[in-house]
């Protein structure tokens, strides 16, 4: 009922109908009028909240989060237009259009256009014209966590938390007894370099505080580019981001891509196995041992070496193409994930490997749990109840 009055009061009381106007004519409404004016008006409403008795799934997601005194949290809204959700029409596009369309159209939430009022539905709030956008939260008993805990934070981006196909950004941190902890959750519109500003440079130090990222001296990410470039544009002008290094995690940026590119293409020749897993021995060392810049020469040139001299006896073109292809990318960014530039960084001797990944699983794994059949309130909920869980074991 609460739900109906507050949208009753938007609207204009029918008893006003019935008073008489004064002006030059007397004008009196006869009761039958006003009944059927107060149909048009009640039955629109009726409908709308027999479907959702409670408003929809954001307008719980802010009423159950602005009950709470023991999260902090912060949200942004825009309308349909705003950019962050578009319409994709893939039948209406032709081959060269696609082409040209490809790398812009993946940053943004694509919908097809019949989908467009389930979106409204599922995202409004409070009017259908507004939609969530963006939803940070901080719980208090991680705020302390990261209060103590501030030198070393990994972020990173899941998927399949929310039927609303709202990925999650987190920022997670390393306790006294080597255990991951989520510091920061943000429901993201999508992996567009915008969104990642607002979760980072507004929503971020206000949740997190600045005094707590004040105090950081090391922030792991993986290679997207939406991601760590509002870090290091914080990091080179703003004065409380001043003693922080961004790292580029060794999972994302080799380990993974080993696996997924070049182990599955290795087959069954023993040889070509025992080579490529030489090879990735010796890049390795980059991230996990070399501490002078001599060194990271000398490393680079013997993992090249090695590599020029087994080429020709792996007779596969595709693979050959994709060790090269990490390679590069590792070389041209040494300076982000080279073990000697983090030496005087405190890191705890972490690489970003399985920060971010292992908080990740804890989410979507175990008896209390996240899924992408649950609405964007209760995945919220069910985040909430893990970290009070967590800290209920930690306490005990």
């Amino acid at each position: 009922m609460n739900y109906i009055n507050q949208l009753l009061q938007q609207k204009i009381s029918a008893s006003l109908i019935s008073n008489v106007v004064q002006a030059r004519y007397k004008i009196t409404i006869n009761q039958q009028a006003i009944r059927r004016h107060h149909r048009k008006l009640l039955l629109p409403l009726l409908n709308d909240a027999s479907s959702t008795p409670y408003g929809s799934a954001v307008d719980r997601l802010i009423s159950d989060f602005s009950g709470r005194s023991d999260t902090s949290y912060m949200y942004v809204t825009h309308s349909i237009n705003s950019g962050f959700v578009t319409c994709y029409n893939a039948d209406k596009l032709d081959t060269e259009k696609k082409r040209r369309n490809d790398e812009t159209t993946k940053q943004y939430i694509s919908v097809y256009q019949n989908k467009v009022a389930s979106w409204r539905k599922l995202l409004k709030v409070n009017d259908k014209a507004t939609l969530l956008v963006a939803f940070a939260w901080c719980h208090d008993n991680k705020l302390r966590l990261a209060r103590m805990f501030p030198e070393f934070f990994a972020c990173d981006t899941t998927f399949g938390v929310s039927k609303e196909q709202r990925n999650l950004f987190l920022f997670a941190g390393i306790d006294s007894n080597n255990k991951t902890f989520p510091a920061f959750h943000c429901f993201m519109p999508s992996k567009e370099l915008r969104a990642y500003h607002w979760a980072l440079r507004a929503a971020l130090p206000q949740l997190l505080t600045n005094h707590t990222l004040s105090m950081n001296s090391c922030i792991s990410t993986d290679g997207e580019h939406a991601i760590y470039q509002p870090l290091r544009n914080m990091m080179d002008n703003v004065s409380y981001m001043k003693k922080s290094s961004h790292r580029l995690d060794k999972y994302h940026m080799f380990t993974k891509q080993w696996r997924e590119k070049v182990t599955i293409k290795i087959g069954k020749c023993e040889f070509t196995k025992k080579d490529i897993k030489n090879i990735f021995n010796k890049v390795s060392r980059l991230f996990d041992y070399v501490e002078t810049e001599s060194e990271m020469n000398l490393c680079i040139k013997d993992y090249q070496l090695y590599y020029q001299s087994k080429k020709e006896s792996f007779k596969n073109e595709s693979l050959c193409e994709s060790i090269e292809a990490i390679l590069t990318s590792i070389e041209s960014n040494l300076s982000y994930l080279c073990h000697h530039h983090f030496l005087n960084v405190t890191t705890f001797d972490f690489l970003g490997d399985s920060i971010a990944e292992a908080v990740n699983s804890g989410i979507k794994n175990g008896s209390t749990k996240v899924c992408t059949r649950m609405t964007i309130d209760t995945s919220a909920k069910t985040q909430l109840k893990i970290s009070q869980d967590q800290s209920s074991k930690k306490n005990k």
